[in-house]
């Protein structure tokens, strides 16, 4: 109470640090806890494959449909096995006793053998996995689309419509809603078996039965007691019978393998193709981890700095003490109580810090913490233990230096100025600073990185572009008079294109074959197709380099439009005008060569694509090129669309949102370093501000004197400032090399990416300055104004 400024500076600092701290433990934790849920996961493992073509290596998530059970089949440590085949955006409906049909657009569903689960050890609220697919036509939901559908009834035997077809799926159970923190989400569950029938019905059992084809995930639960290397150790000889006569080559092996994942790493390492979802990244732990630390040597700093600052002017308590007979053991226990009770009060006000800014951390991270959780038995311990142990490291140069204090310091009452104290004062603002400056400098990387994944040239125009999936009732309406549907569609002047594609940008696509048929060469690589109709290209403002667009009025014969890459690959000087086969045995004619542009995101360089359009086109997505403003353009679309499809649900995507989605980890990281390096440079600032007070009122008197003989601003602020400046100046050289080293390695990670530049440099340090000379500003000025009399009248 005595000191009180000193003592809101290291409640306030420490509240700070502990609630931080508190708030990135909890990230950490959620992304760490990941499939801990399944209590198997130490034995669940997704096989995934490694591709070698030419010069390119890809890395598959999804493998054949074929691989998990002939792998079950081959190697007796396997327990069972499951195939995850996602099925994608579908509309499901219900028909009530009322007769009313209630219809919802669902995803996260997926066929998959029954094995599931008991694999991933599923709960079911009403009705059992056993026997749940017998029959083709079933299915499992979650508990939430239960809800939905059925309300608080059991729904077990009703049944439920799937994309409008004339086929009823029967519930055969409800499964509990699973927990967020799992990179599989389960809406509901059809039967792997009733995949097959739909491809063999359609004509595609050979793409069932290809060994090559990236269609399900394969899991697989080993034997309790098994090691998965038993199993790797006979992946080689398992490979080479798997894929027998499939490859010519003799070194099957350097270009095909099967690697095999543990289910718990998936979220943070993995990044393969076609993945289920996006992950997470394990680097993002690292950093927050760092910062974390970080944030608890900042506040540490302060309070010994703040402290042993204070203990400067309690020499002469100290000395009373002593006279009257206290050891020195019992006054290194006063500063112990002292800094434990100050560290404890700092901890009950990060408890009302974290309680006033969770909602703001659920925005930043994109998770849905609700308060309790930050005070589970976890956390609670982990804010006893940052007591303790900061209770005790602030508290101990304190105490010691306190104690130490010898009688002749007592009797003069001050400390030398050249002491180890004041000079470890130097040295933790140094630190603190250097820690200030680094984050402050990542920032500036990080922000000017997500700044480029929005401004860089991507070779087509995102703005203005909104999709929607083509579900079976639009589909069936518009497929026999698609350019009818489209000049309709157009009679509004603010709708300029309409076009369709099998992918939007940012999605993985399909990589396949494209035959040159006068080219006799047999090894041709893959790459990436994607199918479109004839105005594409102009819908997303696509440049065509050389040939012609695609001509809808020819024939039903099929048209290929390659980019740039693509021509590279073939090694054809003159690919215009050559007939091609692609995979599927059909010929058609390349007729065009476009610029390449950014169809993936830009953590990849661009691939070889080739677009494929057969009339009239239709695929997965419209797509709708419009001027004017959005709402107006998505409500005249709604309307419209209802004509052809008037039980329809539209779902409406505008491009740049989803370009965006492809940066969401990055941009969530990047927010959450900017908000925690703010936090970071308050207290900092916190305890730059106390020193700046401690050395003002321990300079009054030099600097009353100062301005008796006519000192004025510019001086007392050369005098009182420099100091602290040539601190700020020293942490600045040591951090900013560090800083530069650390950002370049992490922008590695980017195909494209900026080039670190010494304005960053500029920046961070007029930052850092700006912010340091506000914060002494108010001493400067609180010394300029006091009057001398006061503080030399006594000399």
């Amino acid at each position: 109470m005595k000191y009180r400024i000193f003592s809101t500076l290291n409640i306030l600092g420490l509240a700070l640090g502990i609630s931080c701290i508190v708030f990135i433990y909890s990230y950490i934790e959620y992304e760490l806890s990941f499939e801990k849920k399944y209590p198997k996961a130490d034995r669940i493992f997704r096989i995934t494959r490694t591709s070698v073509e030419q010069a390119t290596t890809r890395y598959w998530a999804p493998t054949a449909p074929l691989l998990g059970p002939e792998l079950a089949a081959a190697m007796p440590e396997i327990e069972s096995y499951t195939r995850l085949f996602q099925i994608g955006l579908s509309d499901i409906s219900l028909r009530d006793s009322s007769g009313i049909t209630k219809k919802f657009s669902e995803t996260h569903g997926f066929y998959c053998d029954p094995a599931a689960f008991e694999m991933f050890d599923i709960k079911f609220l009403h009705g059992t996995g056993e026997g749940a697919f017998d029959e083709l036509h079933s299915m499992v939901i979650s508990e939430d689309m239960a809800k939905r559908y059925f309300g608080d009834k059991n729904p077990v035997g009703k049944t439920l419509k799937v994309d409008n077809g004339n086929v009823e799926f029967v519930v055969r159970g409800v499964m509990l809603d699973q927990p967020g923190n799992s990179h599989l989400k389960f809406n509901y569950l059809m039967p792997i078996e009733l995949f097959r029938t739909i491809l063999v019905r359609s004509g595609r059992e050979d793409l069932y039965n290809s060994r090559t084809w990236a269609g399900p995930y394969n899991y697989f639960l080993l034997k309790e007691n098994t090691s998965i290397k038993d199993v790797e150790s006979k992946m080689d000889e398992f490979t080479l019978k798997y894929f027998e006569g499939y490859y010519a080559d003799q070194n099957l092996l350097e270009i095909q393998r099967f690697v095999f994942q543990p289910i718990r790493k998936i979220h943070l390492h993995s990044k393969l193709e076609q993945e289920i979802g996006p992950n997470s990244d394990i680097t993002y732990v690292y950093v927050f981890s760092a910062v974390a630390f970080l944030i608890l040597i900042i506040g540490g700093v302060n309070y010994v700095n703040l402290s042993t600052a204070q203990s400067m002017r309690r020499v002469k308590e100290i000395g009373v003490r002593k006279i009257i007979g206290a050891r020195r053991g019992q006054i290194m226990m006063q500063y112990f109580g002292e800094s434990f009770l100050i560290t404890f009060i700092a901890a009950v006000f990060a408890v009302l810090i974290i309680d006033i800014l969770f909602p703001f951390y659920n925005r930043l991270s994109g998770l849905d913490y609700e308060l309790v959780q930050f005070f589970s038995a976890t956390n609670l311990m982990l804010i006893i233990a940052l007591i303790m142990i900061m209770g005790f490291l602030a508290g101990l140069y304190p105490a010691i230096m306190a104690s130490s204090f010898s009688i002749n310091n007592i009797i003069q009452g001050v400390k030398k100025v050249g002491s180890f104290s004041h000079n470890l004062r130097k040295a933790l603002i140094v630190l603190q600073f250097v820690i200030s400056v680094f984050l402050i400098f990542s920032t500036i990387v990080l922000s000017q990185q997500i700044r480029l994944f929005n401004e860089i040239d991507l070779g087509f125009t995102k703005e203005n572009v909104v999709a929607i999936p083509l579900r079976t009732d639009l589909y069936r309406s518009i497929r026999n008079n698609y350019e009818g549907f489209k000049h309709d569609l157009k009679s509004n002047p603010r709708l300029l294109e309409v076009s369709a594609s099998s992918n939007l940008p940012g999605e993985r696509t399909s990589v396949e074959a494209l035959n040159y048929l006068n080219d006799n060469t047999d090894d041709n690589p893959s790459q990436r197709f994607i199918r479109v109709d004839a105005d594409y290209l102009k819908t997303m403002k696509i440049e065509l380099l050389e040939g012609e667009d695609i001509n809808k009025s020819v024939d039903t014969s099929l048209q290929f439009i390659i980019n740039e890459s693509s021509r590279i690959l073939s090694d054809i000087k003159n690919p215009i005008g050559q007939r091609v086969r692609d995979i599927w045995g059909s010929t058609g004619t390349v007729v065009g060569i476009v610029k390449d542009f950014n169809f993936a995101s830009l953590h990849e360089s661009i691939e070889p694509l080739v677009m494929s359009f057969r009339s009239p086109g239709l695929d997965n997505y419209l797509l709708f090129r419009f001027e004017g403003e959005t709402s107006e353009i998505l409500e005249y679309l709604e309307k419209k669309l209802k004509e052809y499809a008037p039980n329809e649900i539209f779902d409406f995507k505008l491009i740049t949102e989803q370009w965006d989605s492809l940066y969401v980890t990055e941009n969530k990281a990047s927010d959450t370093f900017d908000a925690f390096t703010i936090l970071a440079l308050i207290i900092s600032c916190i305890g730059l501000f106390g020193l700046s007070a401690y050395t003002a009122e321990s300079r009054m008197k030099e600097m009353g004197i100062r301005k008796v003989h006519g000192a004025g601003l510019a001086d007392i602020m050369k005098v009182f400032g420099q100091t602290f400046i040539k601190l700020i100046m020293l942490a600045s050289v040591l951090a900013l090399p560090v800083a530069w080293i650390v950002m370049e390695r992490w922008l590695q990670g980017f195909e494209y990416r900026i080039s670190l530049s010494w304005i960053y440099a500029l920046y961070s340090l007029l930052i850092i300055f700006v912010i340091s000379f506000g914060t002494i500003l108010y001493q400067m000025i609180k010394v300029l104004k006091a009057n001398p009399i006061e503080y030399i009248k006594y000399e």
